[in-house]
């Protein structure tokens, strides 16, 4: 009987050891099947990890990113903080985790926002080809593609608070929150969704502490520019010729969340030719802005825009066939079927809206505030940053 209840116990604790599958990686994010709407973010921030990042969200329905990172490539964490943003993808640092440089600009990103462990934060560096000097950011060559100032704009957008600047640019070396700073740093950490997913990674924390353990060789310095925060690039053969679009946007995923500006329109596509998480580019002439794409997956009119195509493959077809004339940059004034707009729509939403409604001619959508305004008729054409505005074929 006891040889019995031995090898009982021993085949469900083999069995239980077959239910805890090993993390999935995409890129330095990891999915645990025990929580499916959380991914958890404790190597170091690669470049690419945005592409990556976008990958993990077509596959699970994430609702959480869980941070433990020691930083990273700061470009690519600030791309990681802007998809999260859109997203409406939370962010949490547990108790025992540390998230420090690039990851905090992460936590920043997150629509919710709750920090138990340690927060980490410095200032800007431009590190460059030897990566034996730095430099602060805000003295950085035009080889770098942000200034301090466009940075915290950035994080303005985030709602992060304005001391946050001062513990960031008082020291060399990095700051950590003390605990009676971190309650000012959560953002609407009550809502009901929010608190049920912490407690979901804090019961897993509980049976796995070692989800909490950073990957081996994570210390890093955020770099933003110079060969150390590059990965080695495989030879290519000679480029094709890329065919261009005038008067056309591809609105929408954006490489770097502030464009590369003063620079011309061939620089801009040997910048994206050079980048392999690059797959298309749109040049505004009038201001020389560069803006790098890791997909295309919106096309609009815009005067005065130039955009190419570098990889076909990441071009979504249904881009090319929507039932709207889109424009980039313009509002449709007035012809509101609904006066107040409907809120917290994304784009695509916006466009199924205005396909359902009978009366619907067009739309016009502000990207910042997630608003769409379907219309009756198609209102009075005006310039508008940051809008997307439709007419139906």
């Amino acid at each position: 009987m006891v040889n019995k209840t031995l090898l009982l116990a021993a085949f469900l604790s083999s069995v239980g050891q077959l239910a805890l599958a090993d993390p999935v990686s995409y890129g330095s994010f990891r999915h645990i099947d025990e929580v499916p709407e959380a991914l958890f973010l404790f190597d170091q921030i690669n470049q690419s990890d945005s592409f990556d990042l976008r990958r993990a969200l077509r596959e699970h329905p994430v609702t959480l990113v869980v941070l433990g990172s020691a930083g990273g490539n700061l470009y690519e964490g600030l791309q990681i903080a802007s998809i999260l943003r859109d997203k409406g993808i939370g962010t949490y640092i547990p108790l025992g985790a540390s998230c420090e440089s690039s990851c905090a600009n992460v936590f920043f990103g997150g629509s919710h926002r709750f920090v138990q462990g340690a927060l980490g934060v410095h200032q800007f560096y431009y590190s460059g080809d030897t990566g034996e000097s730095r430099e602060s950011l805000g003295k950085a060559t035009s080889t770098t593609q942000y200034t301090t100032s466009e940075i915290i704009g950035i994080l303005n957008h985030f709602n992060t608070p304005p001391f946050v600047y001062e513990r960031m640019f008082s020291t060399d070396d990095i700051y950590y929150f003390k605990d009676e700073e971190k309650p000012l740093l959560n953002l609407d950490a009550d809502a009901d969704d929010f608190q049920l997913s912490l407690a979901s990674i804090d019961r897993l924390i509980s049976r796995r502490p070692e989800v909490l353990k950073r990957p081996e060789s994570t210390t890093a310095i955020d770099s933003v520019a110079g060969k150390s925060a590059l990965p080695s690039q495989p030879a290519r053969n000679p480029p094709e010729p890329v065919k261009l679009f005038e008067n056309i946007d591809f609105f929408g995923q954006d490489l770097s969340a502030a464009g590369i500006r003063n620079v011309s329109l061939s620089e801009c596509e040997t910048i994206c030719r050079n980048d392999p998480t690059c797959a298309a580019f749109s040049y505004v002439s009038a201001t020389r802005w560069c803006w790098p794409k890791s997909a295309v997956e919106n096309v609009s009119l815009s005067p005065g825009t130039i955009s190419g195509v570098t990889d076909y493959t990441r071009v979504n077809a249904e881009a090319l066939d929507r039932p709207f004339v889109e424009l980039t940059g313009a509002d449709l004034s007035g012809a509101d079927l609904y006066p107040r707009g409907i809120r917290d729509l994304s784009l695509q939403g916006c466009r199924e809206v205005c396909l359902r409604e009978e009366n619907c001619r067009a739309f016009s959508w502000v990207a910042k505030k997630r608003w769409c305004f379907p219309k009756y008729g198609l209102g009075v054409p005006r310039k508008m940053l940051g809008t997307i505005s439709g007419l139906r074929k």
